[in-house]
């Protein structure tokens, strides 16, 4: 997420690094030489998709610790102290 969070799929680190790191993985699984990009390829979508997502999840989790939070301090009791009651006479 941290290098390619634009949610580019042909960033630097990610041709540099990743998707040679995935075919080789694929490689390294058995798979023939023509299906290597076979089955590499979801991790196109996957490295196109995982910085989005992670970034909206991470929202919808700040969303409910705001409401959370906005909710307990609502709802806890006033407390009620007799020295701040002021009594008019009449």
């Amino acid at each position: 997420m941290a290098f390619d969070s634009g949610g580019v799929a042909s960033g630097p680190m990610t041709t540099s690094f990743v998707l040679p790191m995935i075919i080789g993985v694929s490689y390294a699984y058995g798979a023939l030489d023509n299906e290597i990009m076979g089955r590499a390829f979801g991790v196109i979508a996957m490295v196109a998709l995982i910085p989005i997502i992670a970034i909206q999840i991470l929202g919808i989790l700040d969303q409910a610790r705001i409401k959370r939070m906005t909710l307990a301090y609502f709802n806890k009791p006033i407390p009620t102290d007799d020295s701040e009651i002021i009594h008019f006479e009449a």
